[in-house]
C-alpha cells in the first residue's frame, strides 16, 4: 500500500500493520539466517 492511497485514520492503521508486520518478517529472517 502506497503512502499516497491514506486517506483516512484506517487506512494510516492498515498501513502501519503492513509495515509492522514486514519488519517482523524481516527481523525473524534475519534471526534465523544468524543462528
Amino acid at each position: 500500500m502506497e503512502i499516497n492511497n491514506i486517506k483516512t485514520p484506517e487506512d494510516i492503521f492498515l498501513w502501519m500493520d503492513e509495515n509492522i508486520s514486514m519488519a517482523g518478517l524481516i527481523r525473524k529472517a534475519a534471526g534465523m539466517w544468524e543462528k
